[in-house]
C-alpha cells in the first residue's frame, strides 16, 4: 500500500496521455491552418460556372411545377442567380418563368421550383441560369 502512494504524480505534474491529446489538437490546428492559407493562396478562383438540371415536373394546383437543381462548377461563388425557364414551340415562345437564388457557393448544387400555367411537357422546356452578382 505504501508503494502505491509512493508512486502518485507530483501536484502539478502533467501526465502523459493530456501531452499526447494536446500534441494531436496541435497538428490538427495546424493543418487546419495550413489548408485555408494554400486555398487562399492557391486555390481554384475561376468565375461561376452554372448549369441548370430538371429534376421533375408535376402538375401542381395553379398549373405545373419545373424542379431543377443548379450546379455551380466554378471556383467563386455567385450571388442572385438568376434561373430562367421557357416553353417554346419551335420559336414561338408559349410562357417564361424566373426564380432568383439568394448564394450558389462554388462546386455545390441548390434547388429551386418554377411555376408555368402551360404544361412544360407538351412543348420544349428550357433552363438556364441567366445572371449572377459577385458575393
Amino acid at each position: 500500500m505504501a508503494a502505491k502512494r509512493d508512486q502518485k504524480k507530483k501536484p502539478g505534474e502533467i501526465p502523459m496521455l493530456e501531452w499526447i491529446v494536446g500534441g494531436i489538437g496541435a497538428v490538427i490546428v495546424a493543418a487546419a491552418i495550413g489548408v485555408l492559407l494554400y486555398e487562399g493562396a492557391a486555390g481554384d478562383h475561376s468565375p461561376p460556372d452554372i448549369t441548370v438540371e430538371i429534376k421533375e415536373v408535376s402538375a401542381v394546383r395553379d398549373g405545373y411545377r419545373v424542379r431543377f437543381e443548379a450546379t455551380n462548377e466554378g471556383g467563386e461563388a455567385a450571388a442572385q442567380v438568376v434561373i430562367e425557364g421557357v416553353i417554346a414551340k419551335g420559336d414561338t415562345i408559349l410562357e417564361t418563368s424566373e426564380t432568383t437564388l439568394a448564394h450558389l457557393p462554388a462546386r455545390a448544387e441548390r434547388g429551386g421550383g418554377l411555376f408555368f400555367a402551360t404544361d412544360p411537357r407538351a412543348a420544349e422546356l428550357r433552363v438556364r441560369a441567366r445572371g449572377y452578382e459577385d458575393p
